[in-house]
């Protein structure tokens, strides 16, 4: 399960999913890993010459839990 510790913004989260479940597409078995790296794609993202979700308040609010398959 991935959970978010505080309320989130829409579209940042939005892609931190996307970019998660394209991660997890190509390694199924880590969720945290691939949690991890949607987290760095997300704030290292780049439009219209800046970096929108740099802040850790769009990307650091998520934590996995639960076991692994």
């Amino acid at each position: 399960m991935v959970a978010s510790l505080w309320r989130v913004e829409d579209s940042s989260t939005a892609q931190l999913m996307r970019s998660m479940y394209q991660e997890l597409a190509v390694h199924p078995t880590d969720v945290a890993t691939a949690l991890q790296q949607a987290q760095k794609f997300v704030r290292t993202l780049v439009r219209n010459g800046r970096q929108p979700y740099a802040h850790p308040y769009y990307w650091a609010g998520f934590v996995v839990s639960g076991t692994e398959p």
